[in-house]
């Protein structure tokens, strides 16, 4: 299934189906907290309100489940990305506050998203935080700077596992058991295109090494 570009297609549904279902259900407890999308996403269009992928799209969501809920205009044909879907299931609750702060390597994509979709840069809350989100990651995590009921989105797609991309998951596995001893709490959405071989066999072992096992 597949929906505008390169957004809304079926990894995306399990992404935002469970961080929609956590937001509401933090919401609807009445807590207030940070959301922090280091890999921020802009809302994408699709030709036509009535394409197949969108009829996809309501028939495999009950209007009742929080991912339908928080994409607010999907019969229009627009899908939203982590940090809007959030600020939608947030006010949809009408409970609990969250604050969104969000973050994206291409300067261009951090001033539409605040400019145009209302969203907070990651920077206003941490000055001088690099726009890579790898680093910038890094870089709060190492200086104690998360409270303790924040949320962290880590979604970097298929650059996460890849050799030739840095191999990210061996400093990030070891960063998350870090926040977590802050008491935030992290989502990771890593694709794993080959869980039987090479590199995708060697991602098991970090995270048992981090959890003890």
């Amino acid at each position: 299934m597949r929906l505008p570009y390169d957004m809304g297609n079926a990894g995306d549904l399990l992404k935002h189906g469970v961080l929609a279902e956590f937001v509401r259900w933090r919401c609807e407890r009445g807590a207030s907290f940070r959301f922090i999308d280091l890999f921020g996403g802009e809302p994408c269009n699709q030709s036509a309100p009535d394409a197949g992928a969108v009829k996809r799209f309501r028939s495999l969501l009950p209007r009742e489940t929080a991912l339908r809920m928080a994409q607010i205009d999907i019969e229009k044909a627009r899908y939203y990305g982590s940090g809007l879907l959030v600020k939608n299931i947030a006010e949809k609750t009408g409970k609990g506050k969250v604050h969104v702060l969000i973050n994206d390597k291409c300067e261009a994509r951090r001033e539409r998203l605040e400019r145009e979709e209302s969203l907070f840069l990651l920077k206003e809350a941490f000055p001088c935080i690099s726009a890579d989100a790898y680093e910038a990651f890094e870089e709060i995590v190492c200086q104690g700077k998360l409270e303790k009921v924040d949320l962290v989105l880590i979604d970097p797609f298929d650059d996460f596992l890849n050799p030739n991309k840095g191999e990210h998951y061996k400093e990030v596995i070891p960063q998350i058991k870090e926040t977590i001893k802050q008491d935030a709490a992290v989502i990771l959405f890593a694709l794993n295109k080959n869980p039987c071989k090479g590199v995708g066999q060697k991602f098991d072992q970090p995270l048992k090494k981090q959890a003890g096992g």
